[in-house]
Order: structure tokens, then C-alpha cells, then sequence
């Protein structure tokens, strides 16, 4: 069982160095090879990345397994569909090993004994108790977002303690659909690398630029006179106004860039405690360790508990020291209220320097200020530095040629229940929401009328044009992308120029960050060749 002490850290930061920004025409003029492109005519372009890849732990962050889930437990709530493809995923692997060792036992026993009796796995049967209490279950911690027939066979009484994984084929067909869908948002979410305020600095840099570099030197040629060619003075502010322009528009600061492939960190990992530095290890004889008192246990325990345990300790410490333990008694009146302390699960609630620090979003500022972010599930391990977060003994995975795996660096323990965060605090009121629009805002269609009359004819005009049947299709997605928008831009509610870096890894999305800052250079190359080509012909006044 994970044990809930275990913390999260943020990820490993850096700062910016003069040699980085000297390092920038070598990263410009060679980046990583293109993994997983898609033509495209945009300034971002499109990029494919296979889910299998991402369930492998194939990619780097910020395009790691860990990355993945974070998204979908604070950006859109729904991280029971990766969680069950995990779960999935490790029960398939025990279903098989179970059902191969069956068939052997079943070739080696001799005929004369008989048919081999079917047998049933009782680990495999609590693995599967566990999956259907948390995700086939109504109104389940993790209840699987899909349409009651689906689910309807899981819960017949006479099913089998674990069935083949083939009857979840659909099951996993529907929750792979939707995890494509989020992993599509994931990836062009992850090419941003700053937040909004940072974002709108560079928007506010690129027209200053345009107008300090580029409308000064073309109003003075133009009203003062001069030759035309003084003109072309303008065109590299103008060209470096457009292309910090742009590149803000697409999420990317060339100010952060330029110094290396690196991002702002998010608004939760900003709420978790730093990486703490290495501590020096002190021997046991500089530092003896001295008896320790063992306060007396309380008279009377609480009604949860059915054993009451005395400790008796001598004042000095002895090698033998014998504990005893009492017989069993209960409480003869039953104690009222509760009987056990709520569990507590691990959460990060954010600083007292980011909750009211004046960087949340228009309408959001309410909200965020008090927002709390849960731990995620323990079982999936956050990325491993091996260039300094762990001792050259841990990071000397045996691959040939030294360098680890993605997969190695990013390790996954067995699929643990207990080890789950719980559930989204904002998935309860944004299903009772759609269910509303669905139900209420719609409302139904007049009858229509099938006389011969003039008004009878207009009403059926008006009830073929009728928008209240669209309504629920448009206003479903309409309203999901338009909560998925809007969290998104609460983690990325950072402060622009205190919030630390880190750096990007995946090759994809470097060269993703690359493609963008290159097509937009071009981009401003042409709208400022023209601007400047077109004001070329413009006559100089004569005084």
C-alpha cells in the first residue's frame, strides 16, 4: 500500500545564463528531427502523438505519463479514464499469466483423473472487485463518464469473480475515444511556455516595438523629408515587432527562448514545496540516540477502536523491552458522533505569496485565490533528473549506450487503489450542469398545427427553423471546451517575471517551440517587407 507521506516537489528549476543566449544561433540553425508531424499551414503546427506512446511513458516531460494525468485532474477533471486504461492495462497482463498457467496445469494432468476443475484466481477476483467499486459503480469516487447500457453488464449478480478482459472491449473503446480527445488538448497546451501575463507582455512588446522601430523612422522620412531609402531603417523593428508579436499569439515568449528550451512553471507546481538540497549524513556516535519517553496511552479510546493496546516502558532504555498487550473490551454505551476521523487526503493549497498576489484572471480572482490542488496518484512516479536530483548509483541504467530510457526515467509501480487521489471537487457541479442544459434551458417545441390557414402555414415555417433542437448538441461541447479554456487559463494564472523555470525535454516539443518561432520570423519578414515596400512609393513631401 502507497503510503499518502510521500510529497511532491516542484520540478528541477533553472536560470538563465549568458552562454544559453549565446547558444541561440546554434539551436536555431539545428533542431531536433520532426517526430510525429502533421503538415499544417498554421503557425503552430500539428502534431500526432499516439496514446500507446504516452501509456508507455515513451515521452519526455512535459509530455509524460505524469504530465498527462495532471492535466486531466486539474485542467478537466477527468482523470478516471486514464486511471481505468491503467488499471486495464495490468489486469489484461494478470488475466493472461493466470490463463496460461490454467491451461498447462490442464495438459498436465492425466486423463485417467478426469476433467481439471475450474478454478478461480482470488487475487484476480479482488483486482476486479476493486475496478468495479471504483469505476463501474454508480456515483463511484471515479465513476466512468458512459451511458448506463454500457455499463450494464457489470452489474448482473451472476457474473463471473474476474471475466476476460475482451468483455471490457467496449468499455475501452469509449474511454480511449475520450482520452484521445484529451491528449489532442493536452499536446497544444504543453507548446505554451509561459503564462498569461507573461503572454501579454510579449503582445504589448511586439506593438511597442512596431511603433517605436518601424512608424518613427517612416513618419519622419515621410514629413520631413529625405531620401527614401532612409526607409529601410524600419524594417527590422517592424520585423521584430510582428515576430514577438506572433510568437505571443502562439503561446511562446522569445524572451524566455531565446535563452534555451525552457517554460514557466504551472500554478500547482508552483504550490508544491521546492526540491530540498541534499542534507550531510551525521554518524550515530556524534549523536547518540538517548531513551525516548513513551507517554501513557489514553484511559478510554474512541468506540472505532475495538483493542486497547498498553505500552509499558521502563524510564531507561533496555534491549528487551517487552510490550503487552491487554484483552479486547468494548464499550458497554455506544459513543455518539463520529466514529472515525475523516481520512485526509494530500493536498497543496497555494502559498501565502500566490494566493492574493494579484495575478489571477478577470471573473477568476474569487476563485483561485483559495484553491487547492490534490496529490495525484502515487503509483505513477514523477520524472527522475539523472543529471542531479539522484546519485550516479541510481542512475546507472544498464542501457548500452549509457544514456537512460524515457521509460526508466519515468517509473510505474503496480496499480494500487489506495494510492488514488480523490476525486475532482469540480466534477460533482459540472456534471450536474450539463445535465441542465440537457434538461431545463431547452425548452420543448410548440405543436404544430396542420390547418390550411395562413397562420397555420407560418407556424410551421417557424417550427422547421426552430434552434431549440440544436441547442443540446451545441451547447454540450460548446460549454466543455469553453471549462477546459477556462481552467486551463487559471494554472497558467502565474506571475510573469517571478515564476521559475524549468526545462522542456520532449523533442516534440522543442521542435514544435521551433517551428513556431521560425514560421513566425517569416511571417513578420513578409508583412514587413510589404509595409515597408508599399511606403517606398510613397512621395517624399517637398517643403
Amino acid at each position: 500500500m502507497a503510503q499518502r507521506s510521500a510529497g511532491e516537489t516542484q520540478p528541477k528549476t533553472y536560470k538563465v545564463t549568458l552562454r544559453s543566449l549565446l547558444l541561440f544561433p546554434f539551436r536555431l540553425c539545428n533542431p531536433p528531427p520532426a517526430v510525429g508531424k502533421v503538415r499544417s499551414c498554421s503557425v503552430t503546427p500539428t502534431v500526432n502523438v499516439r496514446l500507446e506512446d504516452v501509456l508507455d511513458r515513451k515521452h519526455l516531460p512535459p509530455l509524460g505519463l505524469k504530465d498527462f494525468e495532471e492535466w486531466l485532474l486539474y485542467v478537466e477533471f477527468c482523470p478516471e479514464n486514464l486511471y481505468f486504461i491503467l488499471w486495464l492495462r495490468e489486469y489484461t497482463v494478470k488475466y493472461s499469466q493466470w490463463d496460461a498457467m490454467n491451461k498447462t496445469r490442464r495438459r498436465e494432468t492425466p486423463q485417467y483423473l478426469g476433467v481439471w476443475p475450474s478454478q478461480h484466481s482470488t487475487q484476480l477476483a479482488m483486482f476486479y472487485a476493486r475496478a468495479k467499486q471504483t469505476f463501474l459503480t454508480p456515483n463511484a469516487n471515479h465513476e466512468l463518464n458512459l451511458p448506463s447500457d454500457i455499463l450494464a453488464p457489470f452489474h448482473t449478480a451472476n457474473g463471473s469473480p474476474h471475466p476476460d478482459p475482451a468483455v471490457f472491449n467496449q468499455v475501452a473503446v469509449e474511454t480511449r475515444k475520450m482520452l484521445n480527445e484529451s491528449l489532442q488538448r493536452f499536446v497544444s497546451a504543453q507548446v505554451n511556455n509561459v503564462g498569461n501575463k507573461r503572454v501579454l507582455c510579449g503582445i504589448i512588446a511586439g506593438v511597442v516595438c512596431c511603433l517605436v522601430g518601424a512608424l518613427f523612422p517612416l513618419l519622419y522620412t515621410i514629413i520631413l523629408g529625405g531620401t527614401r531609402w532612409i526607409r529601410l531603417a524600419s524594417l527590422p523593428g517592424l520585423w521584430l515587432g510582428f515576430t514577438l508579436l506572433l510568437t505571443s499569439l502562439n503561446g511562446i515568449c522569445l524572451a524566455v527562448y531565446v535563452f534555451g528550451d525552457l517554460r514557466q512553471l504551472r500554478k500547482f507546481e508552483l504550490s508544491r514545496p521546492p526540491i530540498s538540497k541534499p542534507q550531510p549524513l551525521y554518524s550515530s556516535r556524534r549523536h547518540p540516540i538517548g531513551p525516548s519517553p513513551v507517554s501513557p496511552p489514553p484511559a478510554r479510546l474512541s468506540a472505532s477502536v475495538d483493542v486497547a493496546v498498553s505500552v509499558h516502558s521502563t524510564s531507561t532504555f533496555h534491549s528487551s523491552c517487552e510490550i503487552q498487550i491487554s484483552p479486547a473490551y468494548y464499550e458497554v454505551d455506544p459513543v455518539e458522533g463520529a466514529a472515525i476521523a475523516p481520512i485526509t487526503r494530500l493536498s497543496y493549497p497555494l502559498s501565502e505569496k500566490h494566493q492574493h498576489s494579484g495575478f489571477d484572471d478577470d471573473g477568476d480572482s474569487s476563485s483561485s485565490g483559495d484553491e487547492e490542488y490534490p496529490a495525484t496518484a502515487l503509483f505513477i512516479h514523477p520524472f527522475i533528473d539523472s543529471s542531479g536530483s539522484v546519485s550516479d548509483e541510481e542512475s546507472a541504467f544498464p542501457t548500452p549506450k549509457g544514456t537512460p530510457l524515457p521509460e526508466q526515467m519515468q517509473p510505474m509501480s503496480d496499480f494500487d487503489f489506495d494510492a488514488l487521489p480523490p476525486p475532482p471537487p469540480h466534477r460533482e457541479n459540472k456534471e450536474s450542469q450539463t445535465h441542465q442544459v440537457g434538461m431545463f434551458i431547452v425548452p420543448e417545441a410548440p405543436p404544430v398545427e396542420h390547418g390550411a390557414s395562413p397562420k397555420a402555414f407560418i407556424r410551421r415555417i417557424q417550427s422547421k427553423c426552430n434552434i431549440n433542437r440544436w441547442l443540446v448538441v451545441s451547447s454540450s461541447d460548446g460549454e466543455k471546451d469553453s471549462s477546459i479554456r477556462k481552467q486551463f487559463k487559471k494554472v497558467k494564472a502565474v506571475p510573469a517575471f517571478a515564476s521559475p523555470l524549468t526545462k522542456i525535454l520532449s523533442p516534440v516539443v522543442v521542435r514544435t517551440q521551433w517551428e513556431i518561432v521560425v514560421r513566425s520570423m517569416f511571417i513578420a519578414l513578409v508583412l514587413s517587407s510589404i509595409i515597408v515596400g508599399s511606403l517606398l512609393a510613397v512621395p517624399v513631401l517637398s517643403s
